[in-house]
């Protein structure tokens, strides 16, 4: 059986604005439920090969993640 869950949210703020925000890993804690830190693990802005370690709970569990930039065009689909 298929389960397709779906949800809406209306944010009001100019896209720019969002897309900003969304797109600073610093604020992934903040909007992303289930991400519970984020460590700069290279200077701390964005650029092709940035790192950091996002942090993620979920079932009573932590999970440690390492993830690296590899575009700084958040609307290129890289």
């Amino acid at each position: 059986m298929a389960v397709d869950v779906q949800t809406d949210i209306v944010i009001h703020r100019p896209v720019d604005e969002v897309s900003s925000y969304a797109a600073d890993p610093a604020n992934a804690p903040t909007w992303y439920v289930n991400i519970a830190s984020m460590q700069w693990r290279s200077a701390a802005r964005i650029e092709v090969g940035s790192q950091m370690t996002f942090t993620a709970r979920f079932l009573g569990r932590t999970s440690p993640t390492p993830t690296s930039s590899s575009s700084t065009n958040p609307t290129d689909g890289s």
